[in-house]
């Protein structure tokens, strides 16, 4: 009598990410709006300027005496709070209209940090943010737009298997939906890495 083995998750679904059209390009919009809100905010509200001033200070004076690995844990746990977010909004079924709000609060600080760079150190600051931000901010960005585009389909899927009153399906794409937000946390991890490397640089570029 032969026994069938029998895939627990296929490998290749695992790694076919269902990109739907819309979903990366309402996502790269929200975050660009975020951005230019956070680089506005900063550049002609007194209160936000002055606002940033003292966080971008505390920080400076926070992390120029930490060593990589709690600046790396600190940016990975500010991360994983959006990403946790964005995986819970999936398991709901009006998060698809929600998870798109994250990208813009992620802009918002990357803009406003961007542009009180540029203030403190005018044409040094654009060096400093293509060198020290950007390529970090790529790599986040990029992990929350994958990360939305999962939630997204994950809460359509829910809203229509609950009007078809289906739970078969349900199953088999929850368990690629958490492995798939496995995988965008390795991506989170490896961004993190980055950017504790990035700020240590930076402090001894910038001192």
């Amino acid at each position: 009598m032969k026994v069938k083995a029998t895939k627990i998750i296929d490998i290749d679904k695992l790694f076919k990410v269902e990109l739907n059209k819309k979903n990366p390009i309402i996502s790269c919009v929200s975050a660009m709006l975020g951005i230019a809100a956070g680089v506005i905010l900063q550049a002609l509200s007194p209160t936000v300027g002055s606002g940033t001033d003292k966080l971008f200070l505390s920080f400076y004076s926070l992390n120029s005496d930490r060593s990589i690995p709690e600046i790396f844990a600190s940016s990975f746990v500010y991360n994983m709070f959006i990403i946790m977010l964005l995986m819970f909004l999936g398991f709901s079924a009006v998060g698809f209209a929600l998870v798109y709000i994250l990208p813009f609060f992620k802009g918002l600080g990357v803009g406003a940090v961007c542009s009180y760079i540029y203030s403190a150190y005018l044409f040094k600051g654009v060096a400093y943010c293509a060198l020290f931000v950007f390529p970090v901010a790529v790599l986040q960005f990029l992990a929350i737009i994958l990360a939305c585009n999962e939630s997204a389909q994950m809460s359509a899927d829910i809203l229509d298997l609950i009007r078809k009153n289906s739970s078969a399906e349900a199953k088999i794409r929850s368990d690629l939906y958490v492995l798939r937000y496995i995988i965008i946390t390795a991506a989170v991890a490896v961004s993190s890495l980055i950017y504790a490397v990035c700020v240590m640089l930076f402090f001894k570029v910038s001192s």
